[in-house]
């Protein structure tokens, strides 16, 4: 991963983070990342803030396979395919308290997850996934 644009600002206990980062070529093209938090950092349950991720040109197998260090999240990604991921994140007291992107994807393949399924991964044919949490 090659850092391409990065921005730190501070003021009192408020942080701001933006950069550009280019994926490997097993994993996607682009990423955005921005961040706001507010509160001391040294006390992870009293902060607060958003967090935007706008990923582009995501091969879904090798994003499964960068992020393996996280068991819980690498599971729910596709097999196959591709497509852009936007997450945006709110929280507050250390706690998630909001949650919403898109997904774009074609040539999705999913594991089955728990359900019967001869023949292997599951396929799937959305191209668009909007979520509200």
């Amino acid at each position: 991963m090659q850092i391409r644009r990065a921005t730190l600002r501070r003021s009192d206990d408020e942080w701001n983070v933006a950069g550009l980062l280019f994926l490997p070529d097993r994993v996607g093209r682009s990423a955005r990342v921005t961040l706001s938090v507010r509160g001391d950092l040294g006390q992870a349950s009293a902060l607060s803030g958003s967090l935007r991720v706008e990923a582009r040109r995501l091969l879904f197998p090798g994003s499964r396979d960068f992020i393996a260090a996280l068991p819980d999240i690498a599971r729910l990604l596709p097999r196959g395919g591709n497509g852009d991921v936007t997450v945006d994140l709110s929280f507050a007291q250390g706690q998630v308290v909001k949650a919403h992107g898109n997904v774009h994807a074609g040539g999705l393949v999913f594991d089955a997850l728990g359900i019967a399924h001869s023949g292997g991964p599951a396929p799937v044919r959305p191209n668009c996934w909007c979520w509200i949490g």
